[in-house]
């Protein structure tokens, strides 16, 4: 295929955006809204006329929760809105309450000589890249454990999650908390808490859906972003802006009538959320085709109206330069694995991967896995 540059189309991009975040909604994983939009990307790939359409199907262990309050004491009782991490147990029935004990970030250092046993640990930050904190915290005794995103020093509750791999690891009642209150909190002298969490586990049902623009030789390129969202919010910019970008970088390279020398596969994973499960379970059942991949291009989280664009690439140094070469802006191109988007479970079967992505606050947008990500 020659290189010529094409000129997305904004109406398109702007009918995808509604069609997923004004007309379906909210997408939680192996529920009716993410068979619609599944059904609507299909269409989509039909019209645009790709090949081998599919709608493949996967069985998971789906995750959710009915009840979450907290209530905190620093000088008198008052709510505070939390979200239960995602594949986090449930409090016993009439919940937990307990001292609040500020242990920074949770390393093996900060609980070094402090009593935790029984207590509700508030921890600074987030798990980190490795399961280590998780399971450190997860058998020191704590009764509960509250998280707080420092990336977003707000009052809203945002969703947090842990790769599925990791589930194993939460084996006490854990919530995120939001900054503002959590900071509050910090200050107090002893504080207490009350937890009740509510959450279930089901066998359930979630899709992938993808279509080819058929190449030349054997090997293959994977373009996608994710059809599902969290709970809060309709998703508009995770991930329903990834996958309005895979359908018009989809229509524009097959307007061009031309056979590229790959197989170029394009995706809308279901159940990212959950975390990354639909491209771990399309990797696990297309090994072949994942072992053919020359490359994988994530779009998650792409659609930032200010702010910069950036790309983490796992690959070699020419894949780095080719990314920096390009044109579009990109403000910041850096060499990093990342657990936490579907391009990881393709790094793990051996294939490089480029993650475009755009942010409005260091390494962050402000409205992440919130009630204020959408279309407004």
């Amino acid at each position: 295929m020659k290189r010529v540059k094409l000129l997305a189309s904004s109406k398109q991009i702007q009918a995808h955006l509604n069609a997923l975040c004004r007309d379906i909604g909210t997408r939680i994983a192996a529920t009716k809204n993410e068979q619609r939009a599944a059904d609507y990307v299909a269409r989509c790939m039909t019209r645009i006329g790709l090949s081998n359409v599919t709608q493949q199907r996967f069985p998971f262990t789906d995750w959710g929760y009915d009840v979450c309050e907290l209530l905190v004491h620093d000088g008198q009782w008052r709510a505070v809105k939390c979200t239960p991490v995602v594949q986090s147990p449930s409090t016993p029935p009439k919940g937990i309450e307990a001292e609040v004990v500020y242990v920074d970030s949770g390393s093996a250092a900060d609980l070094k000589g402090r009593n935790v046993k029984g207590k509700i640990l508030l921890i600074w930050g987030a798990f980190g890249e490795t399961t280590e904190k998780l399971a450190r915290l997860g058998r020191c005794g704590a009764a509960a454990l509250m998280w707080v995103d420092t990336r977003l020093p707000f009052h809203w509750p945002v969703a947090m999650g842990v790769p599925y791999d990791w589930r194993r690891h939460l084996t006490v009642p854990q919530v995120c908390i939001p900054y503002l209150p959590a900071w509050r909190l910090a200050q107090s002298r002893r504080p207490r808490a009350r937890l009740r969490i509510k959450t279930w586990t089901r066998e359930a049902e979630s899709l992938n859906v993808f279509g080819d623009l058929p190449g030349r030789g054997r090997e293959m390129a994977h373009v996608g972003g994710h059809m599902d969202t969290v709970m809060l919010g309709t998703g508009a910019d995770d991930d329903a802006s990834g996958v309005a970008a895979t359908l018009e970088v989809a229509r524009l390279l097959a307007d061009l009538g031309q056979t590229p020398r790959r197989t170029i596969r394009f995706l809308a994973y279901g159940a990212e959320e959950q975390l990354s499960e639909g491209s771990r379970q399309y990797v696990l059942v297309h090994r072949d085709a994942a072992k053919r991949t020359r490359l994988c291009v994530n779009f998650d989280a792409i659609g930032s109206i200010a702010g910069q664009s950036d790309a983490r690439v796992v690959g070699g140094e020419d894949l780095m330069k080719a990314v920096r070469r390009l044109d579009g802006g990109l403000s910041e191109v850096k060499a990093e694995v990342c657990p936490y988007s579907d391009m990881f479970a393709f790094n793990i079967s051996g294939a490089p991967s480029v993650w475009f992505y755009r942010t409005n606050m260091p390494n962050m947008r402000f409205f992440h896995h919130s009630a204020h990500d959408d279309l407004k």
